[in-house]
């Protein structure tokens, strides 16, 4: 547990800095790599004989370990890098909340207690609550650095070398491992109860099949998927699918119940299991948007400081959530810290959060979306959308979306479940926290204002246009505004007009607009409110 003292005291920057360390050399090992087996080749090659052969052969298998250590080590630095920074956030708070405990001329001890140097009695009330606010502000800190320091040794502990897996799901499927063969029994056995008529529903039956899979460790979950057949599978997502509710009968599991199993599957087995996860569970790739295919995009992940300036709103109609993304990464720019992470098999976990604010670890394969001119389809980090380049950690935000967002009323998911909502939904599912509609016409900026001061994110929504060649429902001096669209509240001026920033990213020419507070009550609909 990070103590008071300690995060006063520490240098966390250094886990920043170990992460940029831990890259540098994942990039050497990678480099090394593919030096080593281009000599070697070049040798052995002027050699045809079984020896020839078998010395390649064993060539290949070190340098795929090399290129695995590579991935690990990778893996080691992506989880190093946001921890730091939060916890560098967490830090500089809690500073500025002995600061103004200081100013207010209260102490602030060694355990994080606050108390008066000098106690009035005639200002008792005064002072309690201004005590109270420093203790609150402390706290919070302490609160934030716990969670970034446990989640990063939480995900250290099991984080997959894979190297290290294929030799050890290898030995495991030879050795019949017992916990996995208990593992593979115990399924069978539910799965035929799941199966079979249960006065009261088999959703306690696939509950017990989830704390199974997900008391196994990554290794063992290969293993276990590999003595499995794909009937099997096609079974259990058959039975957990079937959610039908009647009377005292629960059927199926939960929305994030299954979202949880599939991902935990997901994120876990190797490249090849991914494929074949893929092939069987088909409901885990979102169909994509209308003349897309899925390819394997060539650009970053991110170039390392992820920002809302990245977000950039491609053919898919999913301003609403994409606002969101973005407006609440320009008033909180640690809220990006974490929120996508790469795993070693390829695939991407992407935290959201269900409708009681609990967050759930999302895992989508590492394909996205691209159109024939090579470019993606949707979400990009860039205005050109360009596969090749563009940082698309935003990219994979929206395919989580898509994968996880009511699912479609016939249980596909797709990304035209995601064309149009109000932002509010948004709001919930990629922050946790919640969030209401007002009519603009009821707005005031003042109100705006405060909350964007306090670091909450503000949607304003447009009233619609009709089918025309003019898509712009009003323009000013400052620029044009998109109809039926969500923008996100960038600032409030000191003269009370609001500044609006468009999800088509900030490089367009209608990337910006400031209104008035009568101009937003003329022109929208509704403004998102968080809290």
């Amino acid at each position: 547990m990070v103590t008071f003292v300690q995060l006063r005291d520490a240098r966390p920057s250094s886990l920043a800095e170990a992460a940029e360390t831990w890259e540098l050399r994942a990039k050497d090992m990678g480099r090394r790599a593919a030096e080593i087996e281009a000599e070697v080749l070049g040798l052995l090659t002027r050699w045809s004989g079984s020896a020839s052969q078998a010395a390649i052969q064993k060539l290949n298998e070190l340098v795929e370990k090399l290129t695995d250590a590579h991935t690990a080590m990778q893996h080691v630095s992506d989880i190093l890098d946001p921890a730091g920074r939060a916890i560098t956030a967490a830090q500089a708070d809690l500073v500025g909340a002995v600061e103004y405990a200081h100013r207010s001329g209260l102490t602030v001890e060694d355990d994080g207690s606050v108390s008066w140097l000098d106690w009035n009695p005639l200002e008792w009330g005064k002072d309690r609550e201004t005590a109270q606010h420093a203790s609150d502000l402390i706290q919070d800190a302490l609160r934030r650095a716990n969670e970034a320091d446990a989640e990063a040794a939480a995900d250290l502990r099991v984080a997959q070398f894979v190297a290290q897996d294929k030799a050890s799901v290898s030995a495991l499927s030879m050795s019949d491992d017992p916990q996995v063969e208990k593992a593979v029994e115990g399924f069978h056995e539910l799965l035929d109860e799941a199966g079979s008529f249960e006065l009261d529903g088999n959703r306690d039956k696939l509950q017990e099949i989830t704390n199974i899979i997900q008391c196994l460790s990554p290794t063992e979950r290969e293993a276990f998927l590999a003595q499995l057949s794909d009937e099997d599978l096609r079974t259990l997502q058959q039975h957990m699918r079937g959610t039908s509710d009647v009377l005292w009968r629960e059927n199926g599991l939960p929305h994030w119940e299954r979202l949880d199993l599939e991902s935990s599957l997901l994120s876990a087995v190797s490249g090849q299991g991914v494929d074949r996860l893929s092939s069987v569970w088909s409901q885990l790739q979102p169909t994509p948007p209308e003349g897309s295919e899925y390819q394997k995009p060539g650009g970053p992940l991110d170039d390392g400081d992820r920002s809302w300036r990245d977000v950039d709103q491609g053919g898919v109609g999913d301003c609403w959530a994409l606002a969101t993304l973005a407006g609440k990464g320009t008033q909180d720019p640690s809220f990006y810290d974490g929120m996508v992470r790469p795993n070693p098999n390829g695939t991407v976990s992407i935290r959201l959060y269900d409708d009681d604010g609990n967050p759930h670890w999302l895992t989508v394969t590492g394909d996205l979306p691209v159109n024939e001119n090579g470019n993606l389809a949707g979400a990009a980090g860039d205005s050109d959308h360009n596969a090749e380049n563009s940082d698309n950690w935003p990219a994979y935000v929206e395919k989580a979306l898509a994968r996880g967002y009511e699912d479609g009323e016939d249980g596909t998911s797709g990304y035209e479940n995601i064309n149009a909502d109000w932002p509010d939904q948004s709001v919930e599912i990629l922050t946790g926290g919640e969030a209401h509609n007002i009519d603009a016409t009821d707005v005031s900026t003042a109100d705006i204002g405060r909350r964007i001061d306090s670091g909450q994110v503000v949607i304003i929504s447009t009233e619609g246009v009709d089918n025309g060649p003019d898509m712009y429902v009003h323009s000013n001096e400052s620029g044009n505004l998109v109809g039926g669209h969500a923008y996100f509240v960038k600032d409030v001026l000191p003269d009370g007009r609001v500044v609006l920033g468009n999800p088509w990213g900030p490089d367009g020419p209608d990337g910006e607009i400031i209104l008035s507070q009568e101009e937003i009550r003329e022109y929208g609909t509704k403004v998102t409110m968080e809290g």
